[in-house]
């Protein structure tokens, strides 16, 4: 279905849905991150504090650095990282 709302140009539909399936905003984030920037970023910010908080292997923590990564790409991602960076 999000394939589809995204095929469509139905982005609000999508933002809709990243907020509240985590499967959904790891698959849609850096098209979300263009054309909505400060609320991808806001949805991401807190899953990953989140998934911190219950992480306990390499390769989830790999997998949490490469979001922040691509946070960076993001407009305003950069200085969100730096701040997310400096709480942990």
């Amino acid at each position: 279905m999000i394939d589809f709302y995204r095929r469509e140009g139905f982005r609000e539909e999508v933002l809709v849905r990243a907020q509240s399936n985590p499967v959904v905003l790891k698959q849609t984030y850096l098209d979300l991150g263009r054309h909505f920037p400060q609320e991808t970023l806001t949805i991401l910010s807190a899953e990953l504090e989140d998934a911190l908080r219950h992480s306990s292997t390499r390769k989830h923590y790999k997998e949490l650095a490469e979001i922040l990564s691509n946070m960076k790409k993001i407009a305003g991602g950069e200085a969100v990282v730096q701040q997310l960076l400096s709480k942990w």
